[in-house]
């Protein structure tokens, strides 16, 4: 947490996927009070595979 947040009101996240290759996705998302202050930010990895068929 860069900023602690206002105990009521809103968030704003903002998100977005910076890499998808073979199955690994890499994203990166913010997190800002109604001000625009920078609360936090986040990286994240997922792996992604097919759904497998019924």
């Amino acid at each position: 947490m860069h900023n602690s947040g206002p105990a009521g009101g809103w968030v704003l996240l903002d998100i977005s996927v910076e890499a998808f290759v073979r199955g690994v996705a890499q994203l990166h998302a913010r997190m800002f009070d109604e001000d625009g202050r920078l609360l936090a930010t986040v990286g994240q990895s997922a792996v992604l595979r097919p759904r497998r068929r019924l």
